[in-house]
């Protein structure tokens, strides 16, 4: 199931490298589609080898209007209070 949008990391540590490349493995994402930010060169190095996109800031990140795993719209009610 392959997804159009584009998905930004918020920082671009081990976890976002292993979500990045687990997501590209399966097919869920083009590398192209893909963007990221970290203050550590190094990081961006191992991003933009497989195809990322890196920026230096996350407003840059923010600014490709990306989606960004982990965070979500907060329900108007949460499961647990609607009645049975």
């Amino acid at each position: 199931m392959a997804i159009t949008k584009r998905i930004g990391f918020l920082g671009s540590g081990q976890m976002a490298e292993a979500l990045a490349r687990g997501m590209i493995a399966k097919g869920v994402v083009a590398s192209n589609q893909l963007h990221c930010s970290d203050p550590n060169p190094d990081r961006l190095k191992v991003f933009t080898s497989f195809g990322a996109t890196a920026y230096q800031t996350n407003t840059e990140v923010r600014a490709c209007q990306c989606r960004r795993p982990g965070l979500h719209p907060v329900p108007a009610r949460w499961p647990w209070q609607l009645s049975a």
